[in-house]
C-alpha cells in the first residue's frame, strides 16, 4: 500500500477509479460452492431451504487472492496489445481500487480508455473516476466515462475523497489525514490505556506525515505498559498531564496537508534528482525521514517530503549509539523500498548526526560485537558506505522523532517538510560529509577483542634411575655402568 501511495504522487496527472462489485463478477468453482451454503426462506411459517452462492463473496478469507489472481490472469491477455497499460495495471491495483498517474492529459485519457476496454472484456465496470486535472475531467465527460460526480455539474461542490485511506483534495491537489472521526472519538474525554490505544489505532498515516505527533502517543502508551497501569485505571499525574496536553493539540491535525505531486508547481525539465535520508534516535524512539531534492534545467533547487517511518525504542535497554545504528538501518531499508518503487534515476544520500554509528557503518563489520556486526552488514548490503555522511543535530529533521512536537508546531516546521536549508544549496555548501574519527569519540566497548590461545602439551619424563635409593655417587655409577 505504501508503494501505491508513493507512485500516486509521482506524476502530475493523477486519477483513480474502482471496480463495481468486483468480487461478485467472479464465478466460484462448482466444487467450492458447498462451502457457501446458507438457509433461506420467503415465509417464516415455512421450513427454510438450503441455497449456496455461485459468486465469490466479499469477506471470505480467500476472496482478495481470488480477485487478484483473476485480474492478473486477465491482464496477461493484453500484454502485447496494450504493453504500457499492462505494466501499469499490474502495479496500480489494490483489491478493487485503481490508483494511477501519467505525465500528460493525452496519455492519461488513452490509459483510461484502454483500462475501460480491458475491464469491460472481463464483464467488469471501472467507475467513479476522479482526477486532479480539469482538462482530463472534461475529456472524460465527452467520452461518456462514469466519473465520481457524473450526477452533478457543480464541480465547485466536490468533496475530498479517500485514496487508500488518505484524504485527497483533487481540486487543490493535496493529500492529508482527515481527523474528523478521530476528534469526534476523542471528544469523550476518557483517560485510560484502552482509550489511548484506540486513539492511536484510529490515526492512519502510511507515509508518515504525522510522525512526530504519533510517536509521542506511542511512547505514552509504552510508559503505561511499563508502569503496569491496568486497561481502565487512572493515569499517574505526570502521564495524565502529558496526555491532556497532546489530546488538546489534536485539533491542529486539520491543518496538516502536503502536495500530492512531488514536484509541486515545477513544470520544467529536471537536470538531477537526489534522495536524502535522515535518521536519528533517542532513548524513547527512533526514526527516519526521506526527501526528494531536484534541480531544474534553470538551476532552481527544490525539496519535497517523500515519507517517514518511526519506531518506539525497545523496552530492553540499549545504548544510544546502538539505537542510532538501528535508526540508520531503518533508513537504509526505507530508502531501498522508495527507490525501487519510484524508479527515479536518483543519487541517494544518507545522513546521521551520530559520529559513532557513522564510524561503525563505514568500518569493518567483523571488528564489532554481534549486535553491531549484524546491523552494519545489513546496512552495507543495502547501501554503499560512501553514501553515508555526518550532519549536525540541529540540521537533522529526524530529531523531531526524538523530541516529538505538537500538531500545531508541526504545520509550521519547515525543517520537517523540506529538510535543512542547505539542501536547497549546491553540494559545496553541505556539511562536511566525511570526517575523521578521534579515538576519544569511539565506543570502544562495542569492539570485539579476540585473543588467540595456543595450547601446548608437555610431557614430563620420569627418571630411569631413582637416585634416592643410592647412598653415594660411586654406587650409582657402578650400577648404571
Amino acid at each position: 500500500m505504501l508503494e501505491l501511495l508513493l507512485r500516486f504522487r509521482k506524476n502530475p496527472v493523477a486519477f483513480t477509479a474502482d471496480v463495481k462489485s468486483a468480487f461478485l463478477q467472479i464465478e466460484s468453482n462448482l466444487h467450492d460452492r458447498d462451502f457457501t451454503r446458507f438457509f433461506w426462506t420467503d415465509n417464516l411459517n415455512n421450513n427454510p431451504c438450503v441455497l449456496n452462492f455461485t459468486r465469490v463473496l466479499f469477506g471470505l478469507r480467500p476472496s482478495p487472492y481470488l480477485l487478484a489472481a483473476t485480474l492478473k490472469h486477465h491482464f496477461r491477455k493484453y500484454k502485447e496489445q496494450y504493453p504500457h497499460t499492462f505494466d501499469l495495471l499490474n502495479s496500480s491495483i489494490y483489491v478493487d481500487d485503481f490508483i494511477c498517474g501519467r505525465n500528460d492529459v493525452p496519455d492519461a485519457l488513452r490509459t483510461t480508455l484502454e483500462c475501460l476496454q480491458i475491464f469491460s472484456d472481463a464483464s467488469m465496470l471501472l467507475r467513479k473516476w476522479r482526477t486532479n486535472s480539469k482538462q482530463l475531467d472534461l475529456l472524460w465527460q465527452q467520452e461518456g466515462v462514469e466519473t465520481e460526480f457524473s450526477e452533478t455539474s457543480a464541480t465547485d461542490l466536490r468533496l475530498p475523497i479517500k485514496v487508500l485511506g488518505l484524504a485527497s483534495d483533487s481540486e487543490k491537489d493535496l493529500i492529508y489525514f482527515n481527523p474528523k472521526n478521530l476528534l469526534k472519538f476523542m471528544s469523550r474525554k476518557t483517560e485510560s490505556k484502552r482509550f489511548i490505544l484506540s486513539v492511536v489505532g484510529r490515526i492512519y498515516d502510511p507515509i508518515g506525515i504525522l510522525g512526530p505527533f504519533i510517536i509521542e502517543l506511542k511512547c505514552l502508551l509504552q510508559d503505561l505498559w511499563t508502569l503496569g497501569v491496568d486497561w481502565d485505571s487512572d493515569f499517574p499525574p505526570m502521564l495524565r498531564h502529558k496526555w491532556q496536553q497532546r489530546s488538546s493539540e489534536a485539533e491542529g491535525l486539520t491543518e496538516i496537508k502536503i502536495p500530492r505531486f512531488y514536484l509541486g508547481d515545477v513544470d520544467q525539465e529536471l537536470s538531477s534528482v537526489d534522495i536524502h535520508c535522515f535518521s536519528d534516535a533517542s532513548k524513547s524512539a527512533y526514526g527516519t525521514i526521506l526527501y526528494l531534492r531536484f534541480v531544474t534545467c534553470n538551476n532552481k533547487i527544490e525539496t519535497s517530503f517523500i515519507c517517514s517511518k518511526s519506531r518506539v525504542a525497545p523496552l530492553k535497554s540499549l545504548t544510544l549509539p546502538r539505537l542510532e545504528l538501528t535508526a540508520a538501518l531503518l533508513s537504509a531499508r526505507l530508502a531501498k523500498q522508495v527507490s525501487s518503487c519510484l524508479k527515479f534515476n536518483a543519487n541517494i544520500y544518507y545522513w546521521t548526526d551520530s559520529l559513532i554509528s557513522y564510524y561503525w557503518i563505514r568500518g569493518d563489520s567483523s571488528a564489532f560485537k554481534p549486535y553491531i556486526k549484524n546491523r552494519v552488514q545489513a546496512i552495507q548490503l543495502l547501501s554503499d558506505t560512501s553514501q553515508w555522511g555526518h550532519c549536525p543535530g540541529k540540521n537533522n529533521p529526524a530529531d523531531l522523532f526524538s523530541r516529538g512536537t505538537s500538531a500545531v508546531k508541526l504545520v509550521q516546521n519547515e525543517l520537517w517538510w523540506h529538510g535543512p536549508p542547505w539542501l536547497k544549496l549546491t553540494p559545496d555548501h553541505w556539511p562536511n560529509r566525511h570526517r575523521d574519527i578521534l579515538d576519544s569519540e569511539l565506543c570502544s566497548e562495542e569492539l570485539e577483542y579476540r585473543s588467540s590461545v595456543h595450547v601446548a602439551v608437555t610431557q614430563q619424563r620420569e627418571s630411569f634411575v631413582d637416585i634416592n635409593r643410592f647412598s653415594s655417587l660411586k654406587k650409582i655409577l657402578k650400577v648404571t655402568a
